[in-house]
C-alpha cells in the first residue's frame, strides 16, 4: 500500500467483516447453547458454542476499534490540515485526550500506513508532514503565498483524507498529509 487512501479503505473494510463475522459467529454460538440446553446433551456442545460466542464477541469489538480508528483518523486530519493544529497538546486539548494517548495514537496510525508522510517529533511534541513541522506547510499560507507570486497554483482537497493543499495547476500532485494522488 502507497497511500493512506488505499491503507484507511483496507481497515474499514476489515472492521466492517469483523463485526458482521462476529456477529453471525456470535448468533450461531447462541443458538448452538439454546440447542444443547434444550436438549441437555453433552458438555462438549457447550464448550464449542462458548468458543462461538467468545470469538464472534472478539471480532465485534475488534470491528468496533477499527472504525473507531478510522474516525480519530478523520478527526486528527481535519484538525491538522484545515485548523493548522500541529502541537500535540493541542490536538489532545480538542479531542479531550491526553497528549500521551494522541502520540500513541498517531504513532500506530502512521506506523499502519494511514499517515505516510508524517512522523512524530518529540523534542517538539508536533507532527511532521513530510519532514516538516505540518503548520510549516500550511496549505492556506502556501496558496496565499503563491497566488501572490505565481498564478500556477491551485488548491486541492484530498479525497483520501480530507486535506487541503496546493498544486501546480493542472499537473497531478501527492497530498502532503497522505500520500495520495490528487488530479
Amino acid at each position: 500500500m502507497n497511500t493512506s487512501k488505499a491503507a484507511v479503505g483496507v481497515n474499514a473494510v476489515l472492521g466492517k467483516v469483523s463485526s458482521i463475522v462476529g456477529y453471525f459467529l456470535g448468533a450461531c454460538g447462541l443458538i448452538g447453547l439454546a440447542v444443547e440446553i434444550s436438549e441437555n446433551r453433552e458438555s462438549s456442545g457447550f464448550v464449542v458454542g462458548f468458543v462461538f460466542v467468545a470469538v464472534g464477541v472478539f471480532l465485534i469489538l475488534k470491528g468496533a476499534q477499527i472504525k473507531r480508528r478510522i474516525k480519530r483518523f478523520k478527526r486528527y486530519i481535519s484538525l491538522i490540515s484545515t485548523q493548522q493544529m500541529t502541537s500535540l497538546e493541542n490536538i489532545a486539548a480538542s479531542t479531550a485526550q491526553s497528549v500521551d494517548y494522541i502520540k500513541k495514537d498517531l504513532q500506530r496510525m502512521i506506523d499502519k500506513r494511514f499517515l505516510v508522510n508524517a512522523s512524530i517529533n518529540v523534542a517538539t511534541n508536533e507532527i511532521n508532514i513530510g519532514g516538516v513541522a505540518a503548520s510549516a506547510v500550511s496549505a492556506a499560507n502556501i496558496y496565499e503565498a503563491n497566488t501572490e507570486a505565481n498564478s500556477e497554483w491551485e488548491m486541492f482537497t484530498c479525497s483520501g483524507c480530507g486535506a487541503s493543499g496546493t498544486k501546480t495547476k493542472g499537473v497531478p500532485g501527492n497530498c502532503d498529509y497522505c500520500g495520495s494522488l490528487v488530479q
